[in-house]
């Protein structure tokens, strides 16, 4: 019986600094009262994705926990086997997965034109003050958001589409050829 603790996504996202990059998942197992008796070591598997091919990352005899660490992220699936003393393995556990916490602030007001530094831009990853950007919320472990902007006839006035390494790519009220927009007539899809 293989368990993973689960991350708090909550937490991680309102109590980690945006350069934390620990990434560790802490693995437990049993096996049921009678089974066992036999057991030489464990092999604990680990998987990119349920569907990906496994590989070895540790062999133990006598802990029953693992702290798989120095990951890229949270993500990530696990299986465990028992080898007895014959070399004969056991059938598989159960796959477990962690997800990661994927975060991006998005505001639900924008206002570009009173420069008090708060949603003066949008989607919102970053803040405007002298000139200079700098990251408002740790967007993390997102891979891209596409954004288009309409005004309130439907017509499209501008498109964000960004990367995690673009996400100063935001939008300021202007429309695809750099003019301010007139306030209040713009629906984000």
């Amino acid at each position: 019986m293989l368990t993973l603790d689960k991350v708090s996504c909550d937490e991680f996202i309102t109590s980690t600094s945006c350069d934390f990059d620990d990434y560790k998942n802490t693995l437990h197992w049993e096996y049921p009262d009678g089974c066992g008796n036999d057991v030489a070591y464990f092999k604990l598997f680990y998987f990119s994705s349920p569907s990906s091919d496994s590989s070895l990352i540790a062999t133990t005899t006598q802990d029953f926990a693992f702290s798989h660490t120095k990951l890229k992220s949270f993500s990530g699936c696990y299986k465990i086997l028992a080898v007895d003393h014959a070399g004969n393995v056991g059938q598989a556990s159960d796959i477990v997965c962690n997800d990661n916490c994927p975060h991006v602030f998005i505001p639900n007001v924008f206002t570009p034109d009173n420069d008090d530094g708060f949603n003066d831009s949008f989607p919102g990853f970053m803040k405007i003050s002298n000139e200079k950007l700098t990251p408002l919320e740790c967007p993390r472990f997102v891979k891209s958001i596409d954004i288009t902007i309409f005004n309130r006839w439907g017509k499209e006035v501008h498109i964000i589409k960004t990367t995690s390494q673009q996400f100063s790519n935001e939008w300021l009220g202007q429309d695809s050829s750099g003019k301010d927009l007139p306030s209040g007539i713009n629906l984000v899809r």
